[in-house]
């Protein structure tokens, strides 16, 4: 990590840059190795979309993995910690249930350097350099990106600035732009957050319904109906103005 990396026009990496070039600093040498396909387990902060596996794995049984697999010890005994490569360990699966002899083992780069601070930095850098993102990952995005930059932080590793700026100018977005995935991420209503998912609802919009009481937005997601970004105003000003009364 200690060749500066390109990044997408307007995408400021610093922070994740950081992280990961502390990791590396730490002794241990990443190496190659073949490993049961069985030891390998999922990364439960992988919140990333893992569409087209059939033609991924379709390419791999014709080429072969032409891209490692990278993971790290686990805490389990024997076991490792996937860190790259999600979508290709499904794939691999998918081969797996239909030829095990020929996909019991799988080819891997080992990581010993990086802890799951910077697994999750190297997780996000990955994905947003090589691919495109809904916004519901954007926000998943802003919202790991924060806990990367506060953990680094306590840590003794230094953010400039303040932590939403940080992250702001890591992701290439507006500080308000940030301020809004976050409140998205922790007033939106579960119902309307899977819609948001599903990408069937937009970020001004979830952003909007997230200003709203939970009650309140889980009665508007029980409409099924559209909701205009002007129409949920109205519904927080009556939501408001209910609440004076009431206070």
């Amino acid at each position: 990590f200690g060749v500066p990396l390109e990044h997408p026009e307007g995408t400021n990496m610093n922070l994740i840059q950081d992280v990961l070039s502390a990791a590396s600093t730490q002794p241990e040498q990443d190496h190659f190795a073949r490993i049961k396909l069985a030891d390998i387990l999922p990364d439960p902060e992988n919140f990333y979309e893992t569409d087209g596996i059939e033609e991924l794995a379709a390419a791999i049984d014709a080429f072969g993995l032409e891209q490692p697999l990278v993971v790290r010890p686990a805490d389990e005994s024997g076991k490792y910690r996937l860190t790259g490569g999600h979508r290709r360990r499904l794939a691999l699966l998918t081969l797996y249930a239909k030829d095990p002899e020929r996909w019991a083992e799988v080819d891997v780069k080992i990581t010993s350097s990086l802890g799951a601070l910077a697994d999750q930095a190297r997780l996000i850098l990955m994905n947003r350099t090589t691919r495109k993102e809904t916004e519901y990952e954007n926000m998943m995005e802003t919202v790991k990106t924060a806990e990367i930059a506060k953990e680094f932080k306590a840590n003794g590793g230094k953010v400039e600035g303040k932590t939403r700026t940080a992250v702001a100018a890591a992701l290439g977005i507006s500080s308000a732009q940030a301020g809004k995935y976050q409140a998205i991420y922790k007033h939106l209503c579960p119902t309307l957050m899977q819609r948001y998912k599903a990408g069937t609802i937009g970020t001004q919009v979830a952003y909007e319904l997230s200003s709203l009481p939970n009650r309140q937005q889980e009665e508007i997601a029980a409409t099924g109906k559209p909701v205009s970004v002007i129409r949920i105003q109205e519904l927080g000003g009556m939501a408001r103005a209910i609440q004076a009364g009431i206070d």
